[in-house]
């Protein structure tokens, strides 16, 4: 038809058609009928359609809309003669109202040259819009709108059929309520010319002549005139934007609601970066900020304090607020019992990703772990010891072995690991109720974070939320508890859910979150303290956050995020923030006991010696120092001199030492003697101490010793005089790995508390042997590469720990080691990496390219 008639054709068959039935076309996928662009406003006598044309790949059909046709004068009249004479308009209203009252007639039959007519007009005008589309002038649609009712598509036909019911009410009054909300919902909309059928304008307010389709091409398709003007533009066409009702509309689950007034103080990732290295931390500024949150309770609490509750509130200023508490299921016969003391928190995208609570009591202990099962918490983040400071803070839930009953859930305890400032345990929890299920629950919980306090290092607690989020389930709540589940857990919550945020965004804002915590528990960051710990944490995480490897990939690709300089360059900015007291040290009877005037042990971290002797004092130079795993603790110190040998067994006897590891050759000179006998059977005394050598024996990496130590003062109120200790001193450096292996599996059955650690200064040998022990013991363990952290955790203890040259033979220590000792997986990963160049990087253009995109990133 189109090829037929021509451009005079298509004029004179549009013009019949607007002089006709009023008929819309619009296109629709037929695949896809909820998927509606179309928008009917009924608004008394006028009708007009919102119409959006989207591109899709479905096949589209012709709509004849023939709704709500009344039989009036307004209907047999050409649009034309409205546009020029407004009275007829009135005229008609009126009529139009007259007829709304009586019975509808039926509706004429569609005749052959209507159908032919409205087909060619529709395939024309979305031939246009198609054009215009492919060439975008017209914009995409954002959402869907909804579709009045229809009936089944009649493909004979060719177009789709609305419900012909013939009523005196309006046309939507056939529309169940459901879909008349939905039609009449006003939805911002982008991308929808608005067609009124009335004036056939298209958002104009002009009383032109010019039938519809012609109207759609002038205002999309260039004409050809302006085709020819190249400095005229092309006109656009005019979108109803139409607003939403914020106030009424309802956040889903799974969506924060950020549209409460919330107090903000955005910050950029690259200013946080410039407080660290300029060190201008802005401590006052950010305990200012603190003030302004809020301190008293927000919304209502009456579940929690109802009189059969109060006794389930650890605190009394600590209860949950009714619109974000946690509700159990009650018991049967009993409506009071869906009370806990805990409450849901917001993460930063999420709602509800955790639960903050207060640790269980004797009284609630079964409503905790109700919760655990009601909401099948997958992870528990406990940040609280059991007893802290002689109080209890919290009652063991889980059992020590075996299994624990508490009313009808049994509790077992599958596995437990044990590390320096952590420990993981897995349980399994049955309910009697439901024999058929089971919940496995991982348990992360921390130890060293003390109440109303903070860590002096941020290091430990990074540590623990990256192996926390290992392993981390998204599916369920997080469920995290300290005592009064405010203040440690806040702090916690608000780390973990910033951090993610730092990961995929350039600013945070701390002060934010914080308030709209504070909007669902009271109380969340309880301390100004704990606030500054939380920036000063998060700035050391966002730093350090893209040092840790896979060994996966470390093996294969052999490059590093941050190349090993810069990595030790932000260790020494870090060191820099650490402060070290070293009173005892310099003290003048304890200045002629350090054998390097530069390496001194700091008060905070070295041991104190208790047993008593004549002309000696508590001091000796050396340090704790963490292992990875909770047991041993290292003790780290200076080979003696010949004044301190007997402080060196005062501190083998009064820490229960059981292993020392000698790390260096000795030479005997003035300073320096053997502390032990060189025969076996020979005994040594030094002051209280008798040292008898009790066997040797000797193999390409080591030197064993076993020694008897035993304290013959008899005054000293002990029962444990006599002890066995092994020393092993190194004899090879080439075979350290080796040694380290054999160190390590010792460690493993080790049940002793403390072993030393022995070099000559104290530092060069012994820091650099406990660094590589927990580094592989790490990698292990979590099969991942991250000797920073390592290193940042003993430094803090003694800053002349691992120089640069040390820190880069951690890396390739590690990597020697896992080629050599661990799974033939991790073998064939570093075999392939060595024989294939495509896994090698021999230029240093990748690591400065990485550290600087991380840099440029911060």
């Amino acid at each position: 038809m189109e090829e037929k008639n021509g451009d005079n054709g298509k004029r004179r068959e549009s013009e019949r058609l607007a002089t006709q039935q009023n008929k819309i076309y619009s296109r629709r996928p037929l695949s896809n009928r909820t998927s509606d662009n179309y928008q009917i406003n009924n608004n008394h006598n006028r009708r007009s359609a919102t119409v959006s044309i989207i591109d899709d790949n479905s096949q589209y059909q012709p709509v004849s809309r023939r709704s709500e046709r009344i039989q009036s004068p307004m209907n047999s009249l050409p649009l034309s003669q409205y546009n020029s004479n407004p009275s007829l308009i009135e005229q008609q209203e009126q009529t139009h109202l007259h007829h709304s009252q009586q019975q509808q007639q039926p509706l004429p039959q569609k005749t052959s040259n209507d159908e032919e007519t409205s087909t060619y007009s529709f395939r024309h005008v979305t031939k246009k819009l198609q054009h215009a589309k492919s060439h975008g002038e017209l914009y995409q649609p954002i959402a869907p709108l909804p579709m009045p009712p229809m009936t089944k598509i009649n493909n004979d036909e060719n177009e789709i059929k609305y419900p012909q019911k013939h009523s005196s009410e309006s046309p939507q009054s056939s529309i169940s309520p459901r879909i008349r909300a939905a039609t009449t919902t006003v939805v911002p909309i982008l991308s929808r010319p608005t067609v009124n059928l009335r004036d056939e304008t298209i958002n104009s307010s002009s009383s032109n002549k010019i039938p519809l389709w012609k109207r759609f091409k002038k205002m999309i398709v260039p004409s050809k005139r302006s085709k020819e003007n190249s400095s005229s533009k092309v006109p656009t066409l005019q979108f109803n934007e139409l607003s939403t009702n914020e106030t009424n509309r309802t956040v889903p689950d799974g969506v924060v609601n950020t549209s409460n007034n919330l107090l903000q103080n955005p910050i950029k990732l690259n200013e946080l970066r410039t407080w660290f290295i300029s060190k201008t931390f802005p401590e006052q500024r950010i305990r200012d900020e603190y003030e302004k949150l809020p301190t008293e309770p927000l919304h209502p609490r009456t579940f929690a304090l109802r009189p059969e509750n109060k006794s389930k509130n650890r605190f009394n200023a600590i209860e949950p607020y009714d619109h974000s508490r946690v509700v159990l299921k009650s018991l049967p016969n009993d409506p009071t019992t869906d009370y806990i003391n805990a409450s849901y928190i917001d993460g930063d995208r999420m709602n509800k990703l955790y639960i903050a609570a207060q640790a269980p009591t004797d009284t609630t202990l079964y409503d905790f772990i109700r919760m655990i099962w009601q909401l099948r918490i997958q992870s528990i983040v406990m940040v609280t010891r059991l007893f802290e400071d002689g109080k209890h803070k919290c009652i063991q839930y889980w059992p020590d072995e075996g299994e624990k009953r508490i009313n009808d859930f049994k509790i077992r305890i599958d596995s437990e690991e044990k590390y320096a400032d952590y420990t993981i345990r897995k349980l399994i929890i049955y309910n009697q109720l439901e024999p058929s299920d089971m919940l496995i629950v991982k348990q992360y919980h921390f130890l060293s974070w003390p109440d109303h306090g903070c860590l002096s290092l941020s290091t430990p607690l990074l540590d623990f939320r990256q192996r926390f989020r290992t392993d981390y389930k998204p599916w369920n709540p997080t469920l995290v508890h300290c005592s009064a589940g405010v203040g440690r857990s806040g702090t916690f919550i608000a780390l973990d859910a910033l951090l993610e945020k730092a990961k995929h965004q350039d600013t945070i804002d701390i002060l934010e979150f914080t308030h709209r915590m504070r909007q669902n528990r009271v109380y969340m960051i309880q301390t100004v303290d704990q606030y500054v710990f939380l920036y000063r944490t998060l700035i050391e995480g966002i730093l350090t956050m893209d040092i840790t490897l896979s060994l996966q990939e470390y093996l294969t690709t052999r490059k590093l995020y941050m190349d090993i300089k810069s990595q030790y360059k932000l260790l020494e900015q870090l060191q820099s923030t650490v402060e070290f007291s070293y009173q005892g040290a310099v003290e003048p009877a304890n200045l002629n006991k350090n054998r390097v005037e530069t390496i001194l042990a700091p008060d905070n971290s070295r041991p104190y010696l208790m047993t008593q002797v004549d002309k000696t004092t508590d001091y000796i130079n050396a340090v704790f120092v963490n292992s990875y795993r909770q047991t041993p603790n290292y003790i780290v110190t200076q080979y003696p001199l010949p004044h301190t040998c007997i402080d060196f067994w005062r501190l083998v006897y009064d820490h229960n030492v059981s292993i020392i590891m000698l790390l260096e050759s000795i030479s005997r000179d003035s300073k320096t003697i053997y502390y032990w006998p060189t025969n076996v059977g020979q005994l040594i005394c030094y002051g209280p101490f008798e040292i008898v050598l009790v066997s040797q024996k000797e193999d390409e990496q080591l030197i064993e010793r076993v020694l008897e130590l035993k304290f013959t003062n008899k005054s000293a109120l002990t029962t444990d005089r006599t002890r066995s200790i092994r020393q092993f001193q190194i004899k090879d450096y080439s075979h350290l790995l080796l040694v380290v292996k054999r160190f390590l599996k010792e460690m493993r059955t080790f049940t002793g508390q403390n072993v030393i650690l022995q070099c000559l200064n104290g530092a060069t040998w012994s820091g650099y042997f406990a660094a590589l022990c927990n580094s592989i013991d790490k990698m292990q363990t979590e099969q991942i590469i991250d000797p920073f952290k390592i290193v940042r955790l003993i430094r803090s203890t003694r800053p002349q720990f691992i120089d640069q040259d040390q820190y880069e033979n951690l890396y390739s220590s590690m990597r020697d080691y896992a080629q050599q000792y661990l799974s033939t997986t991790a073998t064939a990963l570093a075999r392939r990496s060595t024989e294939n160049p495509f896994y090698t990087d021999t230029s240093e253009e990748y690591q400065s390219a990485t550290t600087n995109r991380m840099v440029q990133r911060l």
